[in-house]
Formats: structure tokens, C-alpha cells, sequence
């Protein structure tokens, strides 16, 4: 009984842990939820096994004095005994790890949710594009500072087989000699430096050959700037998805621009080799008002409703400027200092 009691006092607290960080976020996200049933259900199994592997050793005690009465072999008994006790270490090292797994989400994806605060929607979409059995093509676009950049490293935990970023300024040669450095961060060992976009989406396909991943996400952001005058850019790109990416099931293809124009008629509608080969395209818009209040509380920062509407109305719904607001500063010293010090964020 006293085993029981246990039992309920951790699954009591682990529920109440969990709940607590839904609170405190203020959105329930999909992905979490998920997680959340998954490690519940693996923490009590562990923790029922781990109560009955506790009497092992009483029960490996009345069963050697069974076989030593009925079997005189006690060389033999030693033995059984022995594997039996071995089982039961290896039974209560299996519920141990299904509990530190059962922690270690709770602790992973609390901060995760802390730190991105709405995008319910588009961080279930890339979660399931992550657990899918097939490749996909994903297009996300939006005006600058919406967090898109974001919203993808935090989605996949910073791991890519592959990620890089245009130059703002630069012709073809720089862009190229910028995506070599990539692939070289990558642990692609280049043998000579790429002349065009074609040669350089060859290597991608050596780094996601020789990539062990299950699956092989590869995150291109500000493609718009990579796109130069007289560039083969797109007819690279459409080789590489329509006679390679597309031919497997473990490839995401991420790419990325604040060019909303550029990334609308060159990706979205292309009337060329790219028509309709994204699988899914993401429009990244500014906070609203309630993901703003969200965000403010998940920062524990002290503004009323009335506070945030006023900040809502000079800045809008822009993650960007809502990251300089500062704990302990009212609202009016929070502007003061966002627009009109010296060095002031908003002016860089």
C-alpha cells in the first residue's frame, strides 16, 4: 500500500508540473500536448515497474529456498537465481531511463514553450512535416523581423543537416563563396570551390548523402538574396528538388526570404520547373493582441492590458521591438529608451 501511495504522490506532482507550465505560458501548443500524453503514459508504466522490481530481491529469496529444497544442485539454483536477479536490475535500469525521458521532456519542451510564445499553428504544421514518412518543400516568407528565422531554429532545436543565409550585399561569386562556408560548417570536405549554383547544389546532395540523420533538414534562409543578377539560382534549386529532394522520403527543404514579392513569384506561383512542388507554405504575420499579452507575461514583464494596447499601437504586433522591452522600467521608460536615447535599438 505504501508503494501505491508513492505512485500517486509522483504522478500528483508530475500532472501538477505539467499544468503549471501550460499556465505560465498562457498558449497550449499542440506539440507539447503530445509530448505530454506520450511521457505520461511512460512514467506511470516506468514507475509500476519500478515498484514491483523493489521485491525482487524478497521474491528471489523464497524462490532459492524453494530450488534448494528441490533441487540439490545449488551450484545451479546460484545461477538461476543470479539471472534472475540480473533481470530485475535490467527491469528497474529500463524504468529509470523511461523516467528521466518523462523528466527531461517536461523540463525541454517547458523552456521551449517559453521561449516562443504564439505560432501554435505553424509549429504544429513543421512538427508534423518532422515526423512525416516523405520529403517536403516548405516556403516561408513575411516582412522582416517577423521571427521567421526564429520559428524555424527553435521548431527543429538548432539542428540542421544544412543551414545557411544569404548575403545582403554581394554579387554571384560572394553569395557561392558564402554557401561553400556553409557546407564546409556542415563537415562537407570541398575539393575545389563551386563556379556555379549548379556545382554547389551538387555538394548539398554529398552532405545529405553522407548524413546519418533520420531525417535531413535543410534550412536556406534569405534565398531572395541569393538570387543575383544573371544568377542560375532558381534552375539550381529546381534541379535539386525535382531530380533529387523529391525522389526521396527523408529531405525537408526549408527555405526562407523577408523579400515577400520575390518569394511570392519566383517560389510560391512559379509558372516554371518549382509550379506546385511546395508541399506547404507558411505566411508569417505579426503578433495580435493576445499573443502580444502572452508573450509579456511569458517575459514577466509587469504591464496591464492597457499598457500593451498602447505599446500595440506604436509599434504593432512586431516580435522584434516587443524584445526590448526591459523588466523593471515602466512603459513610458521603456519607449524613452527604445526611441529616443542615444544608440536607441529602433535606430540602428
Amino acid at each position: 500500500m505504501r508503494n501505491i501511495g508513492w505512485i500517486q504522490w509522483i504522478i500528483r506532482v508530475i500532472k501538477r508540473d505539467m499544468e503549471q507550465y501550460e499556465e505560465d505560458v498562457g498558449v497550449k501548443q499542440e506539440v507539447y500536448r503530445t509530448v505530454k500524453r506520450k511521457s505520461y503514459i511512460f512514467g506511470v508504466v516506468a514507475l509500476l515497474i519500478s515498484s514491483a522490481m523493489s521485491q525482487m530481491y524478497r521474491y528471489n529469496t523464497v524462490l532459492a529456498k524453494w530450488l534448494a529444497l528441490t533441487n540439490p544442485d545449488v551450484e545451479l539454483t546460484t545461477k538461476i537465481v543470479i539471472i534472475l536477479s540480473v533481470a530485475g536490475v535490467l527491469f528497474a535500469l529500463a524504468s529509470g531511463v523511461r523516467i528521466w525521458g518523462h523528466v527531461t521532456n517536461i523540463i525541454y519542451f517547458g523552456c521551449r514553450c517559453r521561449m516562443l510564445v504564439g505560432r501554435e499553428k505553424e509549429l504544429h504544421l513543421l512538427h508534423d512535416i518532422q515526423n512525416d514518412d516523405s520529403s517536403h518543400f516548405v516556403a516561408v516568407y513575411g516582412r522582416m523581423r517577423e521571427g521567421k528565422t526564429f520559428l524555424i531554429r527553435e521548431a527543429f532545436g538548432y539542428r540542421f543537416t544544412f543551414q545557411h543565409a544569404g548575403l545582403s550585399e554581394g554579387g554571384m561569386k560572394e553569395q557561392i563563396y558564402a554557401f561553400t562556408s556553409s557546407l564546409k560548417d556542415a563537415g562537407y570536405d570541398m575539393k575545389k570551390q563551386p563556379k556555379n549554383w549548379l556545382e554547389a547544389f551538387e555538394a548539398l546532395k554529398d552532405v545529405i548523402r553522407l548524413s546519418s540523420e533520420k531525417k535531413k533538414i535543410i534550412f536556406i534562409d534569405e534565398l531572395s538574396w541569393m538570387d543575383t543578377q544573371k544568377s542560375d539560382l532558381m534552375v539550381a534549386l529546381e534541379n535539386f528538388w525535382n531530380g533529387f529532394a523529391s525522389a526521396r522520403k527523408d529531405i525537408v527543404l526549408i527555405v526562407c526570404a523577408s523579400a515577400t514579392s520575390w518569394m511570392l513569384s519566383k517560389v510560391v506561383h512559379n509558372k516554371g520547373g518549382l509550379y506546385n512542388r511546395l508541399t506547404e507554405q507558411i505566411h508569417l504575420r505579426t503578433f495580435c493582441l493576445r499573443e502580444c499579452e502572452a508573450y509579456v507575461k511569458a517575459a514577466g514583464l509587469a504591464l496591464n492590458r492597457n499598457q500593451i494596447l498602447q505599446y500595440y499601437m506604436i509599434f504593432g504586433g512586431v516580435p522584434y521591438y516587443w524584445g526590448f522591452l526591459k523588466k523593471g522600467l515602466s512603459l513610458s521608460q521603456n519607449i524613452d529608451s527604445i526611441l529616443f536615447e542615444k544608440d536607441a535599438p529602433s535606430a540602428r
